[in-house]
């Protein structure tokens, strides 16, 4: 109904901004059962109010993005979950899923911080140790208290669970905090200005004149944040760099592309995906 209405006052844009998609277990037909395919209803009943984009977090299932007609962001939540596992003082920790929805997750986990845990396991293996339980989706939480149970009496130290106790910053500020930081080794404040939808800075790095601008804007609505600010200064395309995440890229790794949806725009792309992803 809001999405109808702010067509009907001729929105420029319309993202629908959606943490838990309903329905997105319902993704099939099981053995052809004759049940709908709730997850594609919702899609499409999106599609046709008028949303331009939908942005959703930890999709039950990925392939959902393809029920779509327009553009989806499938948000992940794990490089989070992982930053506060870290926080946590864990002792010998070791990766435990209750099913199979979860494995895939300590695949992950796994892989990308292997320097600090170790592996994952069978119950028989979490004796006097700290142990982090991991599923795809919550409900009642009555799987991961059973398995709580479980660890508890196979001997575990120690378990945690996702959510963890508390939330980091979120990953997509990856390029905020590159420009932030940029600010700081100069000794330079960033200052909020409404003009140009963000916190911006001038300083000079060598013999170049460097402005500043950390947007404040949706993340997938900074585009209007820069071009305020490269149409006042009379600021050409091809001076501009801009920072963001990438999620095709392994942590610990950036790449420096030029052109793409918006041509002639130099992007400093820095890696916060998936740890599996091999980047060259």
């Amino acid at each position: 109904v809001i999405v109808d209405a702010l067509r009907r006052a001729s929105a420029g844009r319309i993202t629908a901004v959606i943490p838990y998609f309903g329905y997105a277990r319902q993704d099939r037909r099981v053995r052809s059962a004759r049940v709908p395919i709730t997850a594609k209803v919702v899609a499409d009943f999106l599609s046709s109010v008028g949303v331009d984009r939908v942005l959703t977090v930890d999709l039950h299932a990925e392939q959902i993005q393809g029920f779509f007609d327009v553009p989806v962001d499938n948000v992940f939540g794990s490089p989070i979950l992982l930053e506060d596992m870290l926080q946590q003082d864990l002792k010998n920790p070791i990766v435990v899923s209750p099913d199979i929805g979860g494995v895939i997750w300590q695949l992950l986990i796994n892989v990308g911080r292997a320097q600090y845990f170790t592996s994952y396991a069978y119950y028989s293996e979490v004796a006097d140790r700290d142990c982090v339980l991991v599923d795809d989706m919550i409900d009642t939480s009555s799987t991961l208290c059973k398995a709580a149970e479980a660890l508890k009496e196979h001997g575990a130290k120690r378990w945690l669970a996702n959510p963890g106790n508390k939330y980091m910053t979120t990953r997509h500020n990856v390029g905020a905090w590159y420009v932030k930081q940029l600010a700081n080794e100069n000794d330079l404040s960033l200052k909020e200005t409404n003009q140009f939808l963000g916190y911006t800075g001038n300083l000079n790095i060598g013999e170049k004149y460097v402005r500043l601008l950390v947007p404040t804007t949706f993340m997938n609505h900074n585009g209007k944040s820069i071009a305020l600010m490269a149409t006042f200064y009379h600021i050409v395309p091809e001076e501009i760099l801009i920072a963001h995440d990438e999620l095709n890229i392994s942590p610990g790794y950036a790449r420096l592309k030029y052109k793409g949806n918006n041509p002639n725009f130099y992007r400093l792309r820095i890696g916060i995906g998936h740890p599996v992803i091999k980047t060259k």
